[in-house]
């Protein structure tokens, strides 16, 4: 079976990447390093503010929150520690919650 893209990349370039890039490149080909409309745990039901996320965005700022369809704003719409999104107000009961985040290895 023919190596995959990413490994060659990390057996061929191995000598030439950092020890960082070579683990980013890892998570990339693992599937881990990109968390994409991942919907967090919590109740949407009119009263509920905290959601939790799979993972721990890193960098912070990879952070993308979607309340139906809509960007939110940090701080304007939610607030945002390690794993937890607390919304400033309730998410709607009916409404969809997606989030879209980075995890990176280094």
């Amino acid at each position: 079976m023919a190596p995959t893209l990413p490994g060659f990349l990390l057996t061929a370039l191995g000598g030439l990447l950092s020890a960082d890039q070579q683990l980013v490149i890892q998570a990339i080909n693992d599937g881990t390093y990109f968390h994409y409309q991942e919907t967090p745990t919590g109740a949407i039901d009119d009263s509920n503010t905290i959601f939790t996320l799979a993972g721990n965005p890193n960098p912070d700022a990879s952070l993308e929150v979607y309340l139906n369809g809509q960007l939110m704003t940090l701080t304007e719409d939610y607030t945002f520690s390690t794993v937890t999104i607390t919304f400033n107000n309730a998410p709607m009961s009916g409404s969809i919650l997606r989030v879209t985040y980075v995890i990176s290895p280094v």
